[in-house]
């Protein structure tokens, strides 16, 4: 069956051939309206082919795909419609006698990336439908999308179906910019520019899968969006107008990564919308105004979920309502993670941006808040406010009041860094239970006829306020009640007063909670721990300690651990216990303070199991780093994700980690003690992350480290039996660093150590054998010392090695290993890292030859000692020491020497001759340092084969006596 074109290509030869075989068209202008059908597919271009002309009867050109057909597509050419001419494409994957997909593509036999051009629908574009159609690898060669609608018309188009996948060089999957488009059930993906661009035009996107979106501040409308499915959102920060902000997470599914963030345009928001924490952090580019009569109470709403965070730009303002016309609200109601409000600086600064205005026309219930760095973070000019329990910190202003309509109570205000606190003016609120505190005022009121109620607060000392007050505290104006007065700061809300009103002060002590006084009464502390016993709770001290438990028995202070993260004060611990199972929750440290989170046992463990996001992270801290110890964490995705530097102690991750374990993406870290069995990857640092790493073990998973960028230092370590690569490094900017001394990288499935960019490495001591993929790629033998590698054998380089290191089934040395006793000897090792994998000393005499020496590897093998140590050494009074008897010993040696002397690698000569009785466990020693000196001593013990004890194990170096006393 001939194929059927009808195509007047202008200048240029159109190749067919017969049904089963491919169509060439080479580039030129389809100027007559044409099928393409399934019997003359595969089509491939040769060059930019145009649709565009005046012909049938509509005065249109138009291409028809039916479908099935594929369309393949030459390096930097596409398939454009309409240019100066009209033009329109209808591609329909449900038409033709044999429906399917229709496939656009590179004609490349193995594309990868961007190939071609794409599908562009260019200025004289008329009505267009792509329905059923795969579009892939388009978007190069200065084209800026897989589809582009770059249309003036103003025509309808739809996409129905549309799949656009493998984009890169930062171009977009679906670009629409002109025209109204009517988008549903689209699918983008592996797209790494914007998976929908909005230049221009309107329409809606409904139904689809997509990660992000862009939307040109300058010239893009508000398209609709609803039932999508946004996964990964974040990843690339999407930049949407306020508008499509407010109903985004209402009106779709959305999935954030760790960290991610949703840009904000300026502009006005005219329906009932909801900001929360799904879409990551809110970063406001301009002032947003919430305006409107919709909803059925005729009043355009914003409401903040609890833990939704927002950032304002300098200058930037959240207005609602006005000072006449339409109405608008702002609700934040309380309940879980406070609503954070802050400067898009990234630390907290003083009056950054300007204000959450309340016009006349606007009111605004805000409980359970922390709002900071503005001019005024709250000013009601002419508005309603209800409020309470909101912290305003690091503005010039914290609340200002202006002809204000306050209908309830004002409760639980605490202001930090503020120069006012409140400032009102003709209006009359009434407020309790707050820490008034300013630098300059507490609380001024500029119409002292409009009195405000503001007794029961706490002005900064028990005397009360200053100025027309009787205190030493934040200033009070005329026109202001304030007796009494708080004499602590405001009630935390817990379940114990901050006064039991008895007239006596006796706080909680012991764990006591009853007929006492709040022991602490800025942090919800319901346990009243007090370890020290002196009246201040744990949770007040200058290091407070928080407790965690999901079993009421434990009378912890919170029930979760995201609730003590948020209570908590800089520098606090929060020791959680194992409660009644899992913490299922995500945890975020995000506030610029620093905490130490630890696990109070690790049988049973306590565990932290996030599988849908991830599990830890780190964004914020006060500049020392966050120590997290003793925990077991779950998850997927990085479970562990730190921009910040960080100590990690004693952790394990198990094999229902199914993501990262741990992900490093700035700052620099301390990580030891850890065990990764099982889990996807053990470790990913990017630029300018640096890791120290020590004693950990990534084991029988699928990948060791991947390096992207930074530094890793690994010491003592394991990465073995993973069905992958032991360490990938991946540096795009080639300027990784890779240091590794006493690591174990064998029987991966993978290549060992693979540096693609081929950067120098440091290795020592180390073991890199048996890896399915090879040993070592990208890395010459002379980056190695005093190691056993197998391919490429190094063996006679820098003191390598070529042998089976005869590992057991945990990756350890078994007797007769080539690797004992192969690295530096005592005298000359420097002392790091002190321990094995194990925790175990790190020189120790493993052939038993009298020479204790180093072992390559993760592990120091150390055969069975035939006597053992003798320990409890110590000074009876000023002459006199003492140890403890030791089993089987008959007779026991002193050694000694200046302490000027002690080494690494030397404990002292034999001082037998101090000792007049070597049977018993003392020794008079009359000697005496010079003064501003000292001397050491060591005993050992020797049963009667004269074999002695090795002591030593505890100061990292075994000591042999090659040279031991007669």
């Amino acid at each position: 069956m001939a194929t059927r074109l009808a195509a007047v290509l202008c200048g240029l030869l159109l190749s067919t051939t017969l049904a089963g075989a491919q169509t060439t068209i080479p580039g030129g202008t389809i100027s007559t309206d044409t099928t393409w059908d399934l019997a003359g597919s595969p089509y491939t271009l040769t060059g930019a082919v145009t649709i565009q002309g005046t012909d049938g009867p509509d005065g249109i050109t138009t291409l028809t795909i039916e479908g099935g057909v594929e369309v393949r597509i030459n390096d930097f050419h596409e398939l454009i419609v309409g240019t100066s001419e009209p033009g329109a494409l209808i591609a329909d994957g449900d038409t033709g006698p044999s429906p399917g997909p229709i496939l656009i593509t590179s004609s490349d036999a193995v594309p990868v990336g961007s190939q071609h051009g794409g599908v562009w629908f260019r200025g004289q574009a008329a009505a267009s439908v792509m329905r059923n159609v795969i579009v892939e690898h388009g978007g190069r060669g200065g084209f800026p999308g897989g589809v582009v609608l770059a249309t003036t018309t103003g025509e309808s188009f739809i996409f129905d179906r549309l799949t656009v996948r493998n984009i890169d060089n930062g171009n977009n999957g679906l670009n629409l910019d002109g025209g109204v488009s009517t988008v549903t059930q689209a699918s983008i993906s592996n797209v790494n520019g914007y998976h929908l661009r909005l230049d221009g035009g309107s329409g809606s996107i409904s139904d689809s899968s997509l990660s992000n979106i862009y939307r040109d501040p300058f010239g893009g409308a508000d398209f609709t969006l609803q039932g999508n499915t946004f996964t990964d959102w974040g990843g690339t920060t999407s930049n949407i107008s306020a508008a499509m902000a407010a109903r985004l997470i209402l009106d779709n599914t959305v999935t954030s990564v760790a960290g991610g963030v949703t840009d904000v345009q300026q502009g006005t928001i005219a329906v009932d919308g909801t900001f929360g924490p799904a879409a990551g952090t809110y970063v406001v580019g301009g002032d947003i105004t919430v305006r409107g009569t919709n909803g059925p109470d005729g009043v355009t709403t914003l409401t903040l979920q609890p833990g939704t965070r927002i950032e304002m730009g300098i200058a930037d303002s959240l207005v609602i309502g006005g000072f006449s016309g339409d109405p608008g609200r702002l609700e934040s109601l309380g309940g879980g993670a406070p609503v954070v409000i802050t400067n898009d600086f990234g630390t907290p600064n003083t009056s950054w941006w300007d204000d959450i205005e309340i016009g006349n026309t606007g009111s605004a219930a805000l409980f359970n808040m922390e709002i900071d760095s503005a001019n005024t973070c709250i000013d009601v000019q002419g508005g309603t406010l209800e409020a309470g329990d909101i912290d305003l910190a690091r503005c010039f202003t914290g609340m200002r009041l202006s002809s204000a309509t306050t209908p309830s109570v004002i409760d639980g205000i605490r202001c930090t860094a503020v120069s006012d606190c409140i400032a009102s003016s003709s209006s009359t609120p009434t407020i309790r239970n707050s820490d008034l505190i300013g630098t300059t005022d507490g609380l001024s009121n500029n119409t002292p006829f409009d009195v405000v109620d503001a007794i029961g607060n706490w002005w900064g000392s028990p005397d009360g306020p200053s100025g027309a007050g009787p205190g030493s505290g934040s200033e009070v104006s005329t026109g202001v009640l304030f007796d009494p007065w708080l004499t602590a700061p405001a009630d935390d809300f817990d379940a114990i007063p901050a006064d039991d009103g008895d007239g006596q002060t006796d706080p909680c002590t012991g764990g006591n909670t009853v007929d006492c006084d709040d022991n602490c009464v800025r942090v919800a502390n319901p346990s009243q721990a007090d370890e020290d016993g002196d009246g201040i709770g744990d949770a007040c001290e200058s290091r407070a300690t928080l407790t965690v438990s999901s079993d009421a028995f434990d009378a912890a202070d919170f029930a979760t651990i995201q609730e003590a993260i948020d209570a908590a004060p800089d520098g606090a611990t929060i020791r959680i216990h194992p409660g009644l199972g899992s913490y299922n929750q995500d945890l975020r440290l995000d506030r610029a303070l620093t905490l130490t989170l630890e696990g109070t046992s690790t049988q049973p463990p306590v565990i932290i199991d996030d599988r849908f996001t991830t599990t830890l992270l780190m964004r914020d801290s006060s500049g020392a780093p966050h120590v997290v110890r003793n925990l077991t964490f779950r998850g997927d995705g990085r479970t562990i994700d730190a921009y910040v530097d960080s100590i990690f102690e004693n952790l394990i991750f198990d094999d229902s980690t199914t993501g990262v374990g741990i992900g490093l993406r700035s700052g620099t870290h301390q990580i030891s003690d850890v065990l990764m069995d099982g889990v996807s990857t053990g470790m990913v640092i990017d630029d300018p992350a640096v890791a120290h790493v020590e004693r950990t073990q990534m084991i029988d998973g699928i990948q060791g480290i991947l390096l992207q960028d930074g530094e890793v230092n690994l010491k003592s370590s394991t990465i073995a039996g993973n069905s992958g690569l032991g360490i990938l490094i991946q540096a795009f900017d080639f300027d990784s660093v890779l240091t590794m001394e006493y690591v174990t990288l064998a029987e991966n499935g993978g290549i060992g150590l693979d540096n693609r960019p081929a950067v120098p490495l440091s290795i020592e001591d180390s073991i890199i054998f048996g890896n399915l993929g090879g040993d070592l790629s990208q890395v010459p033998c002379t980056d190695l010392t005093d190691s056993n590698v197998g391919d490429p054998a190094c063996s006679g380089i820098n003191g390598n090695i070529s042998s089976d290191p005869l590992l057991d089934a945990g990756y350890r040395l078994t007797s007769g290993s080539p690797c004992i006793d192969l690295g530096d000897d005592g005298a000359a090792f420097d002392g790091t890292p002190q321990r094995d994998v194990d925790g175990e000393a790190r020189v120790a005499d493993g052939d038993e030859d009298g020479t204790a020496r180093a072992d390559c590897g993760a592990d120091e093998y150390l055969a069975a000692p035939l006597i053992a140590e003798v320990t409890g050494v110590r000074w009876l009074d000023d002459i006199t020491l003492v140890w403890g008897s030791l089993a089987g010993a008959v007779e026991y040696h002193l050694y000694g020497d200046d302490l000027s002397a002690l080494t690494v690698g030397y404990a002292g000569s034999c001082l037998d001759s101090l000792d007049g009785n070597r049977t018993d466990t003392q020794a008079t020693l009359v000697e005496l340092p010079a003064v501003g000196a000292g001397r050491f001593y060591l005993v050992t013990g020797e049963n009667g084969a004269g074999d002695e004890s090795r002591p030593g194990s505890g100061s990292a170096v075994q000591r042999i006596n090659a040279t031991p006393c007669p």
